[in-house]
């Protein structure tokens, strides 16, 4: 064997070396990227994002963890208020469940620059606590009350 033939074989063993590398690294990547949206789709929040109720001004913004921001506007005398509630979603029963507390109802009262009163505030928010079973369909959550059977329908923004 002469010197450029060996030299020849031991380009190709990089290469090839080289490949086999290149080919490893991108079959991982590409598990590691779909097991990731594997594991989101499975355990996300499905009704993460920003909401608006068909009937009125309210938005709800329901955030990772356990907080949903209310917009009111167009419930009180010349302003609005964003109120927090905290929320418990069951995504294998689809129920939803709004808990309000007297920090936020302030926290709101505070924030409307005297436009609205902790009652009015009260009244507006507290109507929407209790426990609802929801329903997802093309960017449209219908929010039933378990106890009533009333709806409210929300378009996704």
């Amino acid at each position: 064997m002469d010197l450029s033939q060996n030299k020849e074989m031991q380009k190709e063993e990089r290469q090839n070396l080289l490949w086999k590398v290149l080919i490893a690294v991108s079959s991982l990547l590409l598990i590691g990227i779909a097991a990731y949206f594997i594991y989101q789709m499975f355990t996300s929040n499905p009704l993460e994002g920003v909401w608006s109720y068909e009937d009125s001004n309210l938005v709800m913004t329901i955030k990772d963890g356990n907080t949903v921001e209310l917009e009111l506007s167009d419930y009180f005398e010349g302003g609005s208020a964003t109120v927090v509630m905290y929320y418990e979603v069951n995504v294998d029963a689809k129920t939803l469940t709004l808990h309000m507390n007297e920090e936020a109802v302030k926290a709101a009262e505070e924030q409307s620059g005297g436009n609205a009163s902790s009652e009015e505030i009260r009244s507006v928010a507290g109507a929407l606590e209790g426990a609802y079973n929801y329903n997802i369909e093309q960017n449209q959550l219908t929010l039933t009350e378990r106890e009533y059977g009333e709806q409210m329908v929300f378009d996704k923004q």
